[in-house]
């Protein structure tokens, strides 16, 4: 029994991106920021991909501070010393990471489109070595 009273009084999250946007912890009166999140970002020329530490875009933290005031006030301590308004949102998925999977569903689509299709209608289009290497990928299968 005591242990479960000291769990309801303090307890301690460690979080990934996924508490950013969809989890309320009803318990929570602290958030302490690192400011930084851990992305898979492919690179066209090595053609490989690697985790890469950066600094977190300034919509990813309103939402960590959006965590706190939910069902009760709370306290936000950023540990980092950039200006997230520098960047204002994270870089979009489809321009950090290995494209022949796309370029292949698009291609079965009936339409029979590709990446270079496409590209001319995302507000944010993949570099032309990412698409020029997915491309050539599925031309060696």
């Amino acid at each position: 029994m005591e242990q479960q009273q000291l769990i309801k009084t303090k307890q301690i999250f460690f979080s990934t991106a996924v508490a950013e946007t969809s989890l309320t912890f009803h318990s929570l009166k602290y958030v302490i920021d690192t400011g930084l999140i851990h992305m898979p970002v492919y690179d066209p020329l090595t053609d490989s991909t690697e985790l890469r530490e950066m600094n977190a875009a300034e919509s990813t933290i309103k939402q960590r501070q959006g965590r706190l005031g939910r069902t009760r006030p709370g306290e936000y301590y950023p540990l980092y010393t950039f200006d997230p308004k520098n960047k204002k949102f994270p870089e979009p998925q489809i321009c950090q990471t290995e494209l022949s999977n796309i370029e292949f569903s698009l291609r079965r689509l009936p339409l029979k489109c590709g990446l270079n299709d496409l590209k001319k209608w995302l507000p944010n289009a993949p570099s032309e070595q990412a698409t020029d290497t997915a491309i050539k990928r599925l031309h060696q299968l």
